[in-house]
């Protein structure tokens, strides 16, 4: 059996070859070197567990589900973990407080939350928190009306789910949304099939 080196190699733009021992020198290598590690692969165990050639850099997610009703919250978090959807952390809110505190404090990647929660007053500041820090937004709620909808189309909302949600919608969502954010990739705002918006 033959022993992957340690470290990432590096290929050149005129094909010359490098090695760098991390990730951040193999990022110095490409910002300040010409932008010379088109060929980036990864061989480090601790920085690719899965022992598969990565051809880019994925961040550490993180998700934020805020809903009033405890059993929601922990159900949608048994979800996360039950179908291994890699977020790398999951925080639960069940106040627009913690919500807000959360936010500012963690910056959640992902913010599944309920509409019915946010009173009318906190609007406006929940609307400024989304668009500082940018996080991808799912939003629930029990009521179908055109009100809702809005509002959801106002946050930039990936999804928009009636409850009760299918697990499986449930689980198609986080995993696409999990995966746009560990990419580092803006989200893309269209119609799904579900009456969302991804």
């Amino acid at each position: 059996m033959v022993r992957q080196p340690r470290g990432v190699r590096l290929r050149g733009i005129r094909g010359e070859r490098f090695r760098v021992k991390s990730f951040p020198e193999a990022f110095f290598f490409w910002r300040f070197a010409g932008k010379a590690a088109a060929g980036l692969v990864c061989y480090n165990k601790e920085d690719n567990p899965s022992g598969k050639r990565s051809s880019r850099m994925e961040k550490k997610v993180s998700l934020l589900i805020a809903d009033r009703d405890l059993n929601e919250r922990t159900g949608i978090g048994w979800l996360v973990a039950s179908y291994s959807i890699p977020f790398h952390q999951v925080k639960l809110a069940g106040s627009i407080s913690e919500v807000f505190h959360l936010i500012e404090a963690e910056h959640p990647d992902v913010v599944c939350i309920e509409l019915d929660m946010i009173p009318k007053e906190s609007w406006e500041r929940f609307t400024l928190l989304t668009r500082r820090y940018g996080p991808t937004v799912i939003v629930m709620t029990t009521e179908a009306t055109f009100e809702r909808a809005m509002q959801g189309i106002g946050l930039y909302a990936a999804d928009l789910w009636l409850k009760p949600q299918s697990p499986d919608n449930i689980r198609r969502v986080l995993t696409q949304c999990c995966r746009v954010a560990s990419r580092g990739e803006q989200r893309v705002v269209r119609q799904s099939s579900a009456g969302g918006f991804l």
